[in-house]
């Protein structure tokens, strides 16, 4: 065989090959760019307050779909499905975050939260646990830890968190109410009867209940 034959045809193949390859650079150049999570984020949050929550759904799955582990993205899609009444859907968005950090405030907040929007006040207890040793000095963890433990009338357990909302926003009336009731359930008078912790006036007790619906409608 024609060793210049074999070698022009070498140099064929190669600049065809050369060729080809020049012909693909561009198209590669032309690919659009990944959208940054601080990008769909920001995105998200625009859709959620104009109303469009199942665009902003979708948006926080794009964050997913790039970082599974956004315990952020996670709890923005419960919240979103918890304030639609899709308890399960949010649930399971909220345990998944924590799967990630058990011991996260926020997710635990929210997860307590929309377990006593369901009234299942004593799956409540445990995540909202978790929420007040994350921030033993948040009040409206400690609040709704006692919300969950009232709301199964265990009038013991809700004394002592009714105590450290007492010191820690002293005179409050509603709380006021809940601690004299919780003495009275438990047979404690001498307290229930003690100097400042009388019963609220009946507006006092109306204004209670819109703060704890206001506080369990934060999701």
């Amino acid at each position: 065989m024609n060793p210049f034959a074999m070698q022009s045809g070498l140099r064929s193949g190669c600049s065809r090959w050369i060729i080809g390859l020049m012909l693909l650079l561009p198209c590669v150049r032309l690919l659009p760019a990944q959208e940054s999570i601080q990008s769909i984020g920001a995105r998200a949050q625009q859709l959620e307050t104009e109303g469009r929550w199942n665009e902003a759904a979708e948006a926080y799955r794009q964050i997913l779909a790039i970082d599974p582990k956004s315990i952020a993205a996670l709890n923005r899609l419960g919240a979103l499905y918890v304030r639609q009444n899709q308890f399960a859907e949010g649930k399971k968005f909220y345990r998944e975050a924590l799967q990630v950090d058990p011991q996260n405030f926020g997710t635990n907040l929210n997860l307590g939260i929309a377990l006593l929007k369901e009234q299942d006040y004593s799956r409540a207890v445990s995540p909202l646990q978790q929420a007040v040793q994350a921030q033993p000095e948040n009040l409206q963890a400690n609040q709704l830890l006692a919300v969950s433990f009232i709301g199964q009338d265990d009038f013991e357990r809700a004394i002592p968190v009714l105590d450290k909302i007492d010191s820690m926003s002293p005179g409050n009336a509603g709380n006021l109410y809940l601690l004299s009731r919780a003495c009275l359930q438990t047979k404690r008078f001498d307290k229930a009867l003690a100097p400042g912790l009388s019963v609220p006036f009946p507006q006092d007790l109306q204004d209670l209940q819109g703060r704890m619906k206001a506080n369990v409608a934060g999701a």
